[in-house]
């Protein structure tokens, strides 16, 4: 809908550009898209053993790893974004997306972080309201991006994107608490925020002048390495330390 909207009030030119930063931005949600396929047949199980509290743990979990996957994407993408582009020999119009590919990020963001929201609503005895919200986020999404695209454009379309599907989101998590009692955030979804946005000052500071090749590696080794670093360091998510033991097993075997 937003590529159709924006195609036919801005042009195809301006969908096109619009298009590539939407597809960068997608990469955020690759690991998201595998994690429901999985979580999605183990919810089920638990629904149909009425295993509540494995569903609330998984639940919970996705949530921290997901957000931390996502703000490890998008900020790795981010602080590359101009070197990445240019070394891809690139039309420099590409860049012009740039504020709709950030918009379009935390919008990915959003929806990692929400957790595995849809399949613990699909499996369960309310899969009716996942229907008719998905009904509803369609009402909501034909007009606004109609309206968005004539008045801002990329811009415009990419909010409309974040506004649908964070109002979405937030009255799916809402119905989940009030129904089942579950809710996937803790005090850790905050540090988590925290420490990319940490991280990423600190990158952002201290590489600012480098370019080329050679300052996309440096960055991305830097921020990963800190970053990494600083969830192991906090255990924000004890799936860290379950995926380093296993690495060292087979490090040794």
């Amino acid at each position: 809908m937003d590529n159709l909207a924006l195609a036919g009030n801005k042009g195809l030119a301006t969908s096109g550009i619009y298009t590539f930063n939407q597809f960068l931005a997608a990469i955020i949600q690759v690991p998201y898209r595998g994690l429901q396929a999985i979580a999605g047949a183990l919810i089920a199980e638990h629904w149909k053993n009425n295993n509540r509290a494995e569903i609330s743990r998984i639940y919970s979990r996705s949530s921290i790893n997901m957000l931390l996957i996502g703000c490890f994407l998008f900020l790795n993408i981010w602080l590359n974004y101009n070197e990445g582009l240019d070394w891809l020999g690139l039309d420099p119009k590409y860049k012009l997306g740039r504020s709709a590919f950030i918009i379009l990020s935390v919008f990915n963001i959003v929806e990692l972080g929400t957790g595995v929201n849809y399949p613990v609503l699909w499996y369960s005895e309310k899969w009716r309201f996942e229907f008719w919200g998905g009904i509803f986020l369609l009402a909501l999404s034909v007009p606004l991006n109609i309206y968005m695209a004539r008045w801002k454009g990329m811009e415009g379309v990419a909010y409309a994107q974040l506004i649908t599907y964070t109002l979405y989101n937030a009255v799916r998590l809402v119905y989940i608490k009030i129904q089942f009692n579950m809710w996937p955030f803790s005090i850790k979804t905050i540090y988590a925020l925290l420490v990319a946005a940490i991280c990423y000052l600190i990158v952002f500071y201290t590489t600012q002048s480098l370019q080329g090749f050679l300052s996309m590696v440096i960055r991305t080794v830097f921020f990963s390495g800190i970053f990494i670093g600083s969830v192991i360091a906090l255990q924000l998510t004890p799936d860290a330390n379950q995926l380093i033991t296993l690495l060292k097993k087979k490090l040794n075997k």
